[in-house]
């Protein structure tokens, strides 16, 4: 929960008409209730290799009003429908992956896939407009070590992800807190996809 104040002044000396005040009040309010369920099995193959199986179900409701009261005879008394919102993320998540394992002497090798569906339901308790998704994607993942000697490490990863924007992205309500930078939410975002690599090279000498 979040309270509080806002008033800007901005004055236009070439056209006093253009000149304008801002005083308001603001108030916040957001909740989030999220359930995971995560199961793996590893199957030994043979003595280098074993395969890994995983399933994961994650859900989650995210809540957030936003209430914005502009001042009228020193109290605020009037809702601003403009940067006021009461809006509803909700977010059921599964995900399945495999991965096969190598490992022997100096390497070890593990090679998998993620595949993942993201059902989300974005509801507008203002406008009472409803927009769903339903995004499917595909997370490779590499990760190879090679171990040089006793106290030397050589490795390199590759990996993929994928993140939902947040219900400040998504809420379709204008943030004035910034007078001269107005954000406005978009609740059609779609999550982002992001690739990763990184090669590391650990040496120490023991004590």
């Amino acid at each position: 929960t979040s309270e509080g104040t806002l008033y800007t002044k901005n004055s236009n000396f070439g056209n006093p008409l253009l000149s304008d005040t801002t005083d308001q009040k603001k108030s916040g309010n957001a909740s989030i209730i999220s359930n995971i369920f995560d199961i793996t099995y590893v199957e030994p193959l043979t003595k280098k290799f074993r395969l890994e199986m995983e399933y994961e179900l994650f859900n989650t409701v995210n809540d957030q009003e936003r209430k914005t009261f502009n001042a009228i005879n020193g109290q605020y008394t009037e809702l601003d429908s403009n940067y006021s919102n009461i809006f509803t993320t909700k977010k059921i998540q599964n995900r399945i992956g495999t991965s096969l394992i190598y490992e022997y002497k100096k390497h070890f090798l593990v090679t998998g896939i993620y595949v993942r569906n993201v059902q989300i339901e974005n509801s507008n308790e203002i406008s009472l407009n409803t927009i769903n998704q339903n995004v499917n994607s595909i997370l490779p993942r590499v990760r190879y070590r090679y171990k040089i000697s006793q106290n030397k490490r050589l490795q390199f990863g590759y990996n993929t992800s994928s993140r939902q924007p947040s219900i400040n992205q998504l809420q379709p309500v204008n943030d004035n807190s910034n007078p001269n930078r107005l954000v406005l939410g978009n609740p059609d975002l779609l999550p982002s996809y992001t690739h990763r690599t990184n090669v590391s090279y650990n040496s120490y000498k023991p004590i």
